[in-house]
């Protein structure tokens, strides 16, 4: 048996016992679609938010869905990507989606008490307020992470940051780090952004 076969083996029969004890009830009702691990409505206002506003209302709509599909695949554990000329092995962290619902909550809770409405209801600059009061405790020299963030806005912020598009935005040109240009068009300065 092959080392990957043997690591996907190994996976498989870890994770059948929890299988097995869950039922399979809940892919029956679901349709085997498992269900978004934030809530979408409150994570969608905080995208609203928090992410740059020259992004517009699709741009958002594509980094929020970037960071679900993101958290979904995040594995903990995991073997992260080495530095150049070290042999460091580091591992992903643990899985935020609990402490972030509780993060998503809190700040449903502060908008009912302190508004009476509902966190999506309110407006964008009451959001960020909210959001503010939130994280003042929160002291960040730079951004983690995504999966090391403390708090769900802090996570999307650095998720949406390690991203081409937001390299493209900063720069308003289409930069796109992680494609490789042809090397005669490496003299020419990049496109502007479209």
């Amino acid at each position: 048996m092959s080392k990957l076969g043997r690591r996907t083996f190994v996976k498989a029969a870890a994770a059948l016992p929890i299988a097995v004890s869950a039922g399979m009830e809940g892919c029956a009702e679901s349709g085997g679609q498992a269900a978004g691990p934030l809530a979408p409505d409150l994570l969608h206002a905080v995208g609203e938010a928090a992410l740059p506003r020259e992004l517009g209302a699709d741009g958002r709509e594509r980094a929020i869905a970037l960071f679900q599909q993101w958290l979904r695949e995040h594995t903990p554990g995991a073997e992260l990507l080495h530095g150049y000329g070290t042999g460091e092995i580091r591992r992903a962290p643990d899985d935020p989606t609990g402490r972030w619902n509780d993060d998503l909550a809190a700040l449903e809770s502060q908008a009912r008490t302190q508004a009476s409405v509902a966190f999506v209801d309110l407006d964008v600059a009451a959001r960020q307020d909210a959001i503010r009061a939130a994280m003042a405790d929160d002291r960040l020299n730079r951004l983690p992470d995504p999966a090391g963030a403390r708090h769900v806005v802090v996570g999307l912020l650095a998720h949406f940051y390690g991203t081409p598009e937001a390299a493209n935005l900063c720069y308003r040109a289409a930069i796109d780090p992680f494609a490789c240009r042809p090397l005669a068009d490496a003299p020419n300065q990049p496109a502007p952004q479209s």
